[in-house]
């Protein structure tokens, strides 16, 4: 009578098991990967809708005058308003008032949130308000998400690097 031992099988099981948990392993890390971007990305539209809804606030405190000039518009890449007056401590007209809206705005909170963000607010862009006293407002603010590497200064933002995202988050409503 021969008897065949098995040889090799116990080992080879082991190494199958330490496959299987290392692709686990990889899974599990870049699920964790992606729930960290999206974490992200949902505290950045977090910070805009703030912002929209601080320059909004600041636009119903002027309506009349948001309304009737174009003083609250701006595009991307715009200059910061002149401000003459400091309306924190002193009475102003409403165009001083929007100027200096404006520029708070922008410095304090909009770039004090992101030193790349910019934004853009257009005044009724498809003709949708109906009703003189009723304008419609789009409020578009843009950011950079910038990969760590480029945080640390190794170069400025460039739109070809898969590692640096341009985010947009657009506003619309009724002033």
């Amino acid at each position: 009578m021969s008897f065949f031992k098995q040889t090799g099988a116990g080992l080879l099981e082991v190494l199958i098991a330490v496959i299987v948990l290392a692709v686990g392993l990889l899974g599990f890390a870049a699920l964790q990967t992606q729930a960290l971007r999206m974490n992200y990305e949902t505290l950045q539209q977090a910070r805009a809708s703030s912002l929209a809804e601080d320059i909004l606030d600041r636009m119903r405190s002027n309506q009349v005058h948001a309304i009737e000039t174009e003083d609250y518009e701006r595009d991307f890449g715009d200059a910061l308003p002149v401000v003459a007056t400091d309306c924190a401590a002193a009475t102003c007209t409403p165009a001083e008032m929007a100027a200096w809206d404006m520029n708070q705005w922008i410095t304090a909170r909009l770039q004090a949130q992101n030193a790349t963000a910019d934004a853009r607010i257009i005044q009724d862009p498809n003709n949708l308000g109906t009703d003189d006293a009723r304008r419609f407002y789009q409020i578009d603010i843009r950011m950079v998400e910038v990969s760590q590497q480029r945080a640390q200064g190794a170069a400025a933002f460039n739109a070809d690097n898969a590692e640096d995202q341009l985010i947009t988050v657009s506003y619309q409503t009724y002033l």
